[in-house]
């Protein structure tokens, strides 16, 4: 019985963490959609082609460990 609790509580929190973690997320993408404003900004298509590999390439990374028994954490360092 335990473990049953204990798993419980693993995913209570799992859920608690996604729910809160996953809008923040989509916010930021939603965001850096705002700077594809030509008006507004100066920007080349391999500006964007680099942005949009390492958004995939983390992407990539968080896919590998969910379905792994684990990962290492990712480079977030970026600059043009």
């Amino acid at each position: 019985m335990a473990k049953a609790a204990q798993t419980n509580s693993k995913r209570q929190k799992f859920e608690e963490l996604v729910a809160r973690r996953v809008p923040s997320v989509r916010k930021s993408i939603a965001v850096l959609r705002h700077l594809t404003n030509h008006n507004a900004y100066d920007f080349k298509e391999t500006d964007w082609k680099k942005i949009l590999g390492v958004i995939r390439e983390d992407v990539d990374a968080l896919e590998r460990a969910a379905m792994s028994k684990g990962g290492k954490e990712a480079d977030l360092s970026f600059s043009l």
